[in-house]
Order: structure tokens, then sequence, then C-alpha cells
């Protein structure tokens, strides 16, 4: 399908399907304007200047703005652009805009603008599109139409985008974002739709700049934004940017769901990044370890079997079986489908890091020693890859043991079952702990917080020397039993601490219930005073524990602080009260944990009367000892460790006796060195300047010599003898032969004869192939009536395919039924069935398309054939004569010049060199006739040769803003004089002409030095 074929469907779609409307005032519709349109329109295909014409005669004739006029300049717009006229593109469109307002329907008008720009946004001159849109945007201001002004910017910024105009891309923005907020200056959640759109053409503007800290902030305004339906493309975008960002910080299970909610959005719009997302979904699984195939879903099961998907789908198989061989196999092989995306390709190191790492924990599980090089061959990895993946796991805690890096082997430890038992109740210890403390915060204050954890602490420490002298399994489980009877008992003072609570308001009002003086006491108190008696109780223990601290640290001989007797906690702990009074049923803390008299901690009701003993050791750090520094001994080792064959990793290379630093002196310079390094220096300068003034010279007597061979006064040498052509009739030789008369002209030997010479006739070119082919020679036709001849010829082959139609002799042609015309086609059975019927015409439809493109696939040449019909048209035409040119540029230094000077001579099969003087280059260049005239083209039409600035801004060389490039002289030549193309740096004339006289063509320099660009401005052929 052509483009025109394009145009002309585009055309047709615009033009409301062809549907008849009944006018409900019974008038007529214009005839004469719908003939004329018509007419116009047939002629757009073959005569466009001739369809302009007609269709400009269309507006005219319409009286009043209308329907029929408004077509017509929409034809005119399109038709114009498409010619290359921008001006007059844009001088019709500005005659089409005030249609827009009264002459037709709003709807159809803005539809009818929307594809216009979709029409000339294929446009290369931006100054052309930026006028354009501008003008569309001003008329639309004018006219008060927010929304499409709203969409054409949109549409505007996504062509800036899609070239890569980030400048202008972000100057529109701004100004829809402004359109998008409301007067206190945020933003409006009413056009939540518009502003989704402009957060997602800001999110790909920076995703192709890479500024990932605006995307962060973009994209928590874009879930922000609830009250929006947008279009699912438009959240596509977003959940992209949001899954790419959850990447790069590594949070796999947020990065995992925002791709999915991407491919299930963009599948909904139909667009083809569905794919690249559902590659990212499927990566996002791998690394964040799921068990679940990311296939199974109902959304994605049905590209499991896409040609670009299947290569994801058996890598995911190959990760969840752990098959590591398979996997790399899959990588390698479909490296063009995975690896060519920069953004899989930066994560696929993480996603074989993670399945060796579970290849190599389920490779060691059964062992207590493995071999690494075993393990390198198993992974196919090397061995120091090997080595990184356990050092990492050693230290991440996930696997238990050491790297023997002599015996290059990996050593597990296996806990035993009481240790592991221990470890599990000591975390659920402290977790009680921790738990039964803030209860205690909760319900009673710091007082009583700060004695169960002087009580608590000394108990850990006891604990802890009880699991250090002996770990066997009788104890192990004593100590469980300690444990978990410590957190029942916990658990029902606790219960009892909210149960005195919840009676407390009823002892108050009653009779007190306990007995004793200090239940009475206890009993009368106010709750203030009673939190007051606890705060200062709670202080003296504070003061008494910090002076026996420092008792302890003062005393040399005793090694840690005696623990206070529970004599002592008993009389520093409050005057006891009533137990309803005070909350609970009456169990007391230093019933639960106390002390005999030698100090010794008692846990009653707990251990059943086990007694632990205090620990002998500082548990301060103050009051510990400072461990003496750990300095590392020189061992002697063993006779065998020298021994080449016992111990392979002895490198006798590397044990070297240590140097000894020697004793530097002081060393003065002697007298006059520096003077010496100076002299020198200055003695270098000065025959630099020399040589420098020697090539200066040099330069200017060639510039000298140049001026006199172009002013012509050329050296001319005297005449010897006669001239060449007069010698065959002086006998003697000499000029006064002729004064004599005595000339060889009536002579018989005389080189005058009677007798007239005529040149042997030649053949032109290509007559023996025409003669051989015995067919004359063809017409030779101009391109318009080249296409008049096909028209007239196809138009005869339609004629007598139609009329064998008529008379039975061919079945008649199937309609060609599409969307557009289905139901001015197929009428009554579209309408029974149209489901059925909308698909079989999308069938025909793709049945056509995919017959032209098979059509197009067979004529079409491979890689082979068209590199041998290239290769034929160039001998064709070197076969025609070699033809010649000489070129002369006044500067070619520039290494972009220099290259398509050279490449372009290379592609066009052309032989020659170019010799590079100090004041101008010479270009010889011998091929075929179109090979010589397309490298004319580029020396004297294409090459801006007074641009002397690199791609990066910089300047090559200064005063080459006059350089040019001239045709010296051109004709043809019978054979090649050279063989390839190169370039050749001269310095002298002596070398270039030396360079010249190797192939015969010295006279090439003395053309190209006697050259005046004057002479020969009327000479220079017009391209």
């Amino acid at each position: 399908m052509s483009d025109d074929d394009d145009f002309m469907m585009e055309e047709e779609e615009d033009e409301d399907y062809d549907f008849d409307y009944e006018d409900e005032d019974g008038e007529e519709p214009d005839v004469d304007l719908e003939n004329k349109y018509y007419n116009a329109k047939g002629h757009k295909e073959d005569e466009p200047e001739t369809a302009l014409v007609e269709f400009q005669g269309v507006v005219d004739a319409e009286t009043e703005k209308g329907d029929w006029g408004f077509k017509a300049l929409k034809q005119m717009v399109k038709l114009s652009f498409k010619m290359g006229n921008y001006d007059k593109t844009l001088e019709y469109y500005e005659q089409l805009l005030p249609y827009t307002k009264t002459a037709v329907t709003r709807n159809y008008s803005e539809k009818s603008i929307n594809n216009i720009l979709d029409f000339i946004s294929s446009s290369s001159d931006m100054v052309f599109m930026e006028k354009f849109y501008q003008t569309t945007l001003n008329a639309l201001k004018d006219a008060n139409n927010e929304r499409l002004l709203v969409k054409t910017n949109l549409k505007l910024a996504k062509l800036w985008l899609d070239r890569k105009e980030y400048a202008r891309l972000s100057k529109i923005l701004r100004q829809l974002h402004a359109s998008c907020q409301a007067d206190d200056g945020t933003d409006d959640q009413r056009k939540g739709t518009h502003l989704l759109e402009i957060f997602a053409l800001e999110i790909q503007m920076y995703t192709a700049t890479k500024n990932s800290k605006k995307l962060k902030a973009l994209y928590q305004q874009c879930l922000s934004v609830k009250s929006a339906i947008p279009h699912p493309r438009i959240m596509g975008v977003i959940r992209e940017c949001g899954g790419k960002m959850h990447m790069s910080e590594k949070e796999w299970d947020q990065a995992q769901t925002d791709f999915f909610e991407s491919f299930r959005n963009y599948d909904e719009a139909g667009s083809f990044q569905r794919i690249q997302v559902l590659k990212y979904l499927v990566l996002a699984n791998m690394l964040m370890e799921s068990q679940i195939n990311p296939f199974d879903s109902q959304e994605t099961k049905p590209y499991k079997k896409d040609p670009q998907i299947v290569a994801m789908t058996d890598l995911v198989s190959a990760y969840q079986r752990r098959d590591i061989r398979e996997f790399e196999k899959i990588l390698r092989n479909n490296r063009a489908t995975i690896m060519d995306d920069p953004f899989i390709r930066a994560y696929i190191d993480d996603v074989l890091k993670n399945i060796r790492t579970q290849v190599l924990i389920r490779l060691i599980k059964p062992y207590t020693r493995i071999e690494i090089p075993f393990i390198s061959r198993q992974l196919n990895i090397p061995a120091q890859d090997v080595e990184d993946l356990l050092v990492g796991l050693i230290l991440d805690k996930k696997i238990a043991g050491h790297i023997d890096q002599v015996n290059q082997r990996l050593e597990l430890q296996r806990q035993t079952t009481g240790t592991l038992r221990y470890n599990a109740m000591d975390k659920w210890s402290a977790n009680l702990t921790t738990m039964y403390t803030a209860n205690i915060n909760k319900y009673f204050g710091k007082g009583v917080n700060l004695y169960w954890n002087v009580n608590t602490r000394q108990e850990n420490h006891t604990t802890r020397d009880i699991v250090t002298m002996s770990k066997s399994a009788e104890e192990v489980n004593a100590m469980l039993a300690a444990a978990k009877a410590r957190a029942q008992a916990a658990a029902l003072a606790l219960r009892a601490r909210q149960q005195g609570q919840t009676q407390q308001p009823q002892a108050a009002a009653g009779a007190p219930t306990g007995t004793g003086a200090g239940a009475g006491a206890g009993a009368g108190l106010s709750a203030t005073e009673l939190v007051r008696q606890r705060a200062e109780a709670a202080r003296a223990r504070l003061q008494s524990l910090k002076a026996a601290s420092a008792t302890a640290s003062a005393t040399a001989t005793t090694p840690a602080v005696a623990p206070p007797s529970s004599t002592q906690i008993q009389a520093q702990a409050p005057a006891p009260v009533d137990p309803r009074a005070r909350g609970g049923l009456g169990v007391d803390l230093t019933s639960m944990i106390s002390r005999d008299e030698h100090g010794n901690l008692i846990i009653n009701a707990v251990t059943s009367g086990k007694t632990v003993k205090a620990p002998s050791f500082a548990t301060a750090k103050i009051n510990q000892k400072p461990e003496p520094k750990k300095e590392l001994k020189i061992l002697d080792v063993p006779e065998d460790f020298t021994d080449p064959e016992k111990n392979p990793y002895y490198d006798p290379n590397l044990a070297a006796a240590p140097r000894e630093r020697k004793a530097r002196p002081l060393k003065f310079a002697p007298k006059g060195k520096y003077k010496s390094i100076a002299n020198q220096v200055r003695a270098e300068q000065r025959v630099e300047q020399l040589r420098k003034e020697i090539e200066e010279r040099g330069q200017a007597s060639l510039q000298d010599e140049d001026l006199l061979v172009k002013d012509g006064f050329t050296r001319r040498e005297v005449l010897k003898g006669v001239e060449w052509w007069d010698a065959a009739f002086l006998p003697n030789k000499t000029y006064d032969d002729f004064t004599e008369g005595n000339v060889k002209i009536d002579t018989e030997d005389s080189l005058i004869t009677r007798y007239i010479q005529h040149p042997i006739p030649i053949e032109p070119p290509n007559e023996a192939a025409h003669a051989a082919s015995g067919k004359p020679r063809p017409l030779m036709l101009t391109t318009k009536e080249r296409k008049k001849l096909r028209r007239q010829r196809r138009r005869e082959l339609l004629k007598e395919k139609q009329d064998k139609i008529r008379l039975g002799l061919l079945p008649p042609d199937a309609p060609k039924v599409k969307l557009a015309n289905m139901m001015r086609v197929l009428g009554q059975e579209a309408v029974l069935n149209p489901t059925e019927i909308e698909m079989k015409v999308r069938q025909q439809v793709a049945a056509r398309l995919q017959g032209h493109l098979d059509m197009n696939a067979e004529r079409k040449l491979t890689h082979e054939e068209r590199k041998a019909k290239e290769q034929k048209k160039k001998e064709e035409d070197i076969a025609k004569g070699i033809h010649v040119s000489l070129y002369r540029i006044n500067d070619l230094s520039h290494p972009q010049k220099k290259f398509k000077v050279d490449k372009n001579a290379e592609q066009l099969g052309l032989t020659g060199i170019v010799l590079m003087y100090p004041t101008f280059t010479i270009v010889v260049v011998e091929g075929g006739s179109k090979a010589i005239n397309t490298y004319k083209k580029l020396m004297l039409r294409r090459i801006d040769w007074a641009d002397n600035t690199r791609l990066d801004g910089t300047e090559v060389s200064e005063g080459t803003t006059d350089n040019k490039c001239l045709l010296v002289w051109e004709g043809q030549l019978r054979e090649r004089q050279f063989k390839t193309f190169r370039f050749v740096k001269c310095r002298t004339d002596a070398q270039l002409k030396e360079k010249l006289a190797r192939f015969g063509v010295q006279h090439y320099w003395d053309q190209a030095l006697a050259f005046k660009e004057e002479d020969m401005l009327g000479a220079q052929v017009t391209l």
C-alpha cells in the first residue's frame, strides 16, 4: 500500500462515510458545489495543481461559509503540505479556522483539526511546525474552546517528546500545569485526567534524561490524583515508572506489583509496550524469589507462547527448577531478545546471583566439608566467584562455617539440637522480658522497673555462666524449664496487678481486709502519697546501688560488687500496705526473687529450690580489667613447608629477606649545575626558533612563486632549432631553408598530398547490444509521458476486464469491504449479524494487507543480490567511458570534510589521489559518468566548505571562512591512471610533481596552479 493510498483512505474516512441525512427544512443540497468538490477530488492523485484550483473554486463559489467550503479548504491544506508548499499550507489553514465557529459542528471541527495536526506532524521543518501549532492555539483561544486547547497542547507536547525537543517540551508542560491549577496554586483535582496525561509526559521526559529525583516526586503526585478516569496507556506509563523506581531501590515486591498494573493497563490500551513491561514483570518476579509462575494469571497467560516472550517463559521455568546451566544457556541463545534492553541488562547479574546462591545452598546442604573447585564445576563459574558467594553467605549468616583457603575447602559448622533450642528460647525470653518491662512501666512506674532490671541483669549473667560451663542436654532442659516457669510467674503477676486495679474502688469504699500495721497504714494513704512514697523508695535504692558500685571500684581485691541481700532489699522496699488498697492479690516481687545470706540468687517457686551462684566477675564495663593487646607471634614453619612437592602453594619468588632502609646523607648540588641546565634549555629554544623562521621563509617563498605563476610571469626556455611540426618540411632543419625556398611541399616524400584522410567510423555506445537484440531503439519519453502511457494502459486493461465480466467470461471481483463502507456495501446482511460480519471484514482487510506485504517480500532483493546489482550498475557505468575531474580546495584540514571526500569516493567506486599542499589541496577522481556527476554535486554543492567547526563546537583553524572548492577541469580518458584513492601530503612542489609523474598526469599540477577563479566562473556547471 503506497503513501497515496493511505492519503486517500484517510480522506474517505473524513467524509462521514457518505451517509445521507434528510434535511428537516426540505432544502435540497447545493448540487453544483458537491459536483465541483468531487471533481476536484478526482484530480487529487494525478494532477494536484488542478485539484487545488478547483478546490479554490468551491470555496469562492460558496456565498456563505458552509460545509463544502470547509471540506475543500481541508483538502487544500493537506494537498499543499504534501506538495511541500508550507507557506500555502499555513495560508489555507488560516482560512479554514474561522469555519469552525459557525460553519460546522463543534465535534466535527475538533475531529478535523485533530486529523490535520496528525497529518502535518510528519514534517521535519521545525519552524513550520511551531507556526502551525501556534496558529491553532491562537484560534482556539479566541474561540474559547478550552478542551480542544488542552488537547492541542498535549498533542504538541507528544510531538516534541518524540523528536527529543526537551526544552520546548518543558515550556509546554509548564503552560499545561498552569491551566490545571486552582486559584490557590494547587492542582485542581477536577482536572485529574489532564493532570495524569501531563504527569505521564513528564515521566517519559525525565526517564529519557535520567532524572531519578524528579521521577520519584512525580510518581507520588500521580498516586495522589484520585478523581481522574485516565486512559489506560497513561496509567501504564505511570506504573512503569513506579516499577523502575522501586527496582532501583531494590524493593522487588512493590516493583512486581507496579509492573503488573502497568502491563494490565498497556494490554487494555492495546499498546506494544506491554511486551516490554511483561519482561520487566518476569524480571521482578525472579528477583523477589517468588515460587509463583507469573504466567499463571489470566492477564499474562495469553502471551505465554508469544515469540518475544517465549525466552522469558523458559527463563522463569529454569529459574524455578534451579537449573543453572539451562538458565545460562537461555541467556546466551536469546541475547538479542533479553540482553539488548539496558534495563534488563542492569539487573540480570542480580538474578544470576540469586539462582547461584540458591543452587549453592542446596548443593552444600548434605555436606560438612566440600571442595570449592567442585562447587565451581557445578555452578559453571570461576572459583574466585564461588568464594565471593560463600563469603557473602557467611557474613549474612545464611550458612555457618568458614573457608580453608589453603586446601580450597568449605567447612560447615552444624549446631546441636540443644543449642538451636536454647537460641530460640533465649530470643523468646528476651521478648517476654521486654513485654513485661513495658507493662511494669505502664502500671507501677520506673521505680519498680529499676528493681526488676537489677535482678534480671544478675540472673541473666548467672544463666550465661551456666551455659558456658556446661551445655549438656539435661542442663539445657533445666534452663528451659526455669525460663518457662519464669514466664508463667510473670504472667500471673501481671494478671494479679490487673485484677487488683479493677477491685481498688471497692476496697477504698469498704473496710480494709489486710492484716498488720503495714496494711492498715497503706490503706489509709491517698493515691498521690502512695506514688510519692514509691518514688522515694526507688530513689533510695538507686543511691545505694551507686554507692556499692563506687566501693567496688575502689577495692582492688574484690572483682565484683556483692549483690544486696534479701533483707537489704526488703528494708529498701516500701512499707507493706493492704493488697486490695495497693492493687493485686498481694503477690510481692521479693517473694519471687530473693537472695540468701551469702548473696546467692534464689528463684522461689520457679527453680524448685535450686540455688544459682552470683557472678564472680565484674559486670560493669568500668570495673573490668583492660585486656592485653594481642601481638602476632612469628612461628617457625615446618621443614616440608618450603618443599614444592608437599606444598604446591609455596612460591620461592615471594620469599624475600626484609630490606633495611639505608640512611640517605645530604648531597649538595655542585657549583654551576643549574646554570648549565638553564644554558642547555636556552640553546634548545634558540634552535627551535631558528627552525620556525626557516619554515616561515620557505612558506613565503612558495607563496611568492605561486603569485608569479598566477600572474603569468612564467620563465620560458629559449627555442633551439626548429619546431617539430616544421621539421618535416625543412631539409636542413633550419629556418634558412624557408628563406631560400628550399621547402618540401611538392616533392614525393612531402607530407602534403592530394589524398583526403577519412577517420575510421566508430559505432555509438550500446549500438552492438541493440543490434544483437533485433529490436529498434526505443523512443526516449519524459516522466510525464511515461506516467500518461501507464494510465492509458491500465485503463485499457481495466476496461477489457470489465467487458469480460459483463460477458460472463470472468467471475466478478469480490467487493473490497472495510469498516468504513461495510454498512453501505453489505446493507441488510450487516444489520442481521453485525458481529460476524465485522469479524469477516477484519479478516479480509488483514488478508489484503498480508498479500500486499507478501508481494513486496517476493520482489525484495536479498543483501547479496542488492550488492551484485549495485556492482553491475557501476561496471555498466564504467564501460561507457572513463571520466575524470580535477578540483582545487583552499583548505582540507577539517576531519569531517576529509572523511566525506574519502568515503564517497570509495562508495562510488572512484579512483584518484588527494594531494595536500601547504597552500591548497588538489583532488583528482576518475570513474564512470554517473559516479563523477554524483561526486561533483558533493564537492560543489553538498559540502559547506566555509563551515570550519567540529561536531563538539570547537574551531579547527582560523582564517578558513573563505574556504571553497572549484572545478578546475573535467574530461574523458581512455583508461584509468590510478588504481586506488588515497591521500598524500606534499611539502614542496617537487614532491607533488614527482607523485603525479608516477601516474603520467603531472600536467594536473600546472592546470591547478595556473587556474584563476574569475576566468572560470562562467564555465562552472550549474547543478
